[in-house]
């Protein structure tokens, strides 16, 4: 509507200048009329033009604003992703310290039960070796009592008492 209007007065303005460019008192220039065609020519052409030229320029700054927004989206999903890596990142560091405490501590409870494990051997070999000598040395004296008193049997011509028979195997013995 407004286009209407500004046309309509656009033209109710050169009308006259139109009607008086055509006179032929006046010198032979052409440049007023030229001029006034000009104008016509520019208002009609906006007339029918402007909407169109609004148009593609409104779709091409629409174009570039979706342009810019899919960049923009596209930047903030990358900034995400990487705030994302940067805390699974603080994540795997916390979880590799536990790790590593936790190992450290299995290997001291290792080296405890190792080291346990280890005397407990040991003192079950000293007892059997304390068994072993005491059974060895047992084993000595009744040899030694053995010998000492097949000796006394077979030799005939030895004549002991009861008291110096056990005194000879006590001093054996000992």
């Amino acid at each position: 509507m407004k286009k209407i209007l500004l046309l309509l007065l656009l033209a109710g303005l050169f009308a006259p200048l139109a009607l008086f460019a055509n006179s032929d008192s006046s010198v032979h220039t052409d440049i007023i009329s030229r001029s006034l065609n000009f104008v016509v020519f520019f208002i009609i052409m906006w007339y029918l033009l402007a909407s169109k030229l609004r148009a593609f320029f409104a779709g091409r700054k629409e174009g570039i604003q979706a342009q810019l927004d899919k960049v923009q989206d596209l930047l903030k999903a990358s900034e995400d992703k990487t705030l994302a890596a940067k805390q699974k990142l603080e994540d795997a560091k916390i979880l590799s310290i536990k790790i590593i405490e936790g190992a450290s501590s299995d290997v001291k409870l290792i080296e405890e039960k190792v080291e346990t494990n280890t005397k407990e051997e040991i003192n079950i070999l000293n007892k059997h070796q304390e068994q072993r000598m005491q059974s060895q040395s047992k084993k000595s004296k009744h040899e030694a009592l053995g010998e000492v008193l097949d000796e006394l049997f077979d030799d005939k011509n030895i004549s002991l008492t009861q008291d110096e028979l056990a005194q000879i195997i006590i001093k054996k013995v000992a």
